[in-house]
């Protein structure tokens, strides 16, 4: 599958690509500056919420995979553009993990290599893990306590990347599974369970909150979710949560019936 800058080879290369992304969403003026400020002690925001296509653009969602969701392409087409997306949302991951730190350029690039070839592995209809998951279940050959709180770790390093606030929910397994929803937008579930992010709250459509261990992927999925919903005359409000790696996999055996 062919990709347009999935492998960030060091720190220097993946610094540039957040600068691009911080270029994509505009330029912000002072009031918006006060509005998105935090305190000193903790990193600013890089994704910016404006318009619509702005927020597309910062979080780097493929145009193709837009254009299918307006076109209402069959869903092998939609299938092959939600895989490059996962790709997408894995690599501007390891852009804000190398930016902060946590992780350097080399093992980003590693990390993404093993990631991309997993995506491009799984077949149409799987479900995909969330690079977070993915890289520390393979690092550690295990899913116990340690493991949870490495995620845990990773999902906090990533919550100033979307700007428009991130909820960590401790119980959001035990939310309803918003099948009314699911079968209203057939499109909205198969995005959510390849991307594993479910949907843990939506009142009559006016707003829907989703939730995975990365907010970078929530923060897509809800976009995604924007657009699908408003191609047939609903206009949502989305929400972004996060919740531990415990919640999310028993969260997408609820709703999917899948195990992460």
């Amino acid at each position: 599958m062919a990709r347009k800058a999935l492998f960030a080879t060091d720190d220097q290369v993946a610094g540039k690509k957040i600068g691009e992304n911080k270029a994509a969403a505009g330029d912000q003026d002072s009031a918006q500056d006060e509005v998105s400020a935090v305190p000193v002690n903790k990193k600013r925001a890089v994704v910016v919420a404006q318009t619509q296509a702005q927020r597309c653009a910062a979080l780097g969602i493929e145009e193709d995979l837009l254009k299918a969701i307006r076109e209402r392409e069959d869903h092998d087409s939609i299938s092959n553009c939600i895989r490059e997306q996962a790709a997408c949302c894995g690599e501007l991951t390891l852009q804000y993990l190398t930016q902060a730190g946590v992780v350097t350029g080399g093992e980003a690039q590693s990390i993404l290599e093993s990631y991309g070839d997993y995506v491009d592995d799984v077949g149409d209809s799987k479900n995909i893990l969330d690079i977070l998951a993915f890289h520390i279940w393979v690092k550690l050959d295990t899913k116990d306590e340690r493991a949870e709180k490495e995620i845990r770790a990773l999902t906090a390093n990533l919550s100033s990347a979307v700007e428009s606030g991130i909820t960590h929910c401790v119980f959001p397994h035990t939310s309803e599974t918003p099948t009314e929803l699911y079968e209203k937008f057939p499109l909205a579930e198969k995005i959510c369970s390849t991307l594993m992010c479910p949907i843990v709250q939506a009142h009559e459509r006016d707003f829907v909150s989703v939730a995975s261990v990365n907010p970078i992927t929530a923060a897509t999925v809800g976009l995604l979710l924007e657009y699908i919903m408003e191609r047939e005359g609903v206009r949502p409000v989305t929400f972004v949560l996060t919740m531990s790696a415990t919640a999310w996999s028993a969260l997408c055996a609820k709703q999917f019936g899948i195990e992460a």
